[in-house]
């Protein structure tokens, strides 16, 4: 999920950002005694900025 735009600078030069949301779920892990059981839940955040010039 996410969303993003683009803005014409000159007839050649476009700006752009997105935003971009990631979720990978959950999962349990249990392992064997010395150690603990884990649960995991990974989610990712990202910004992103670009600069296109067009031929």
């Amino acid at each position: 999920m996410g969303a993003g735009g683009d803005y014409a600078l000159t007839d050649k030069f476009v700006v752009g950002a997105q935003y971009r949301y990631y979720d990978f779920g959950s999962e349990h892990y249990e392992v064997a005694e010395p150690f603990n059981d884990r649960d995991q839940n990974v989610k990712l955040n990202t910004v992103g900025i670009n600069l296109s010039y067009k031929f």
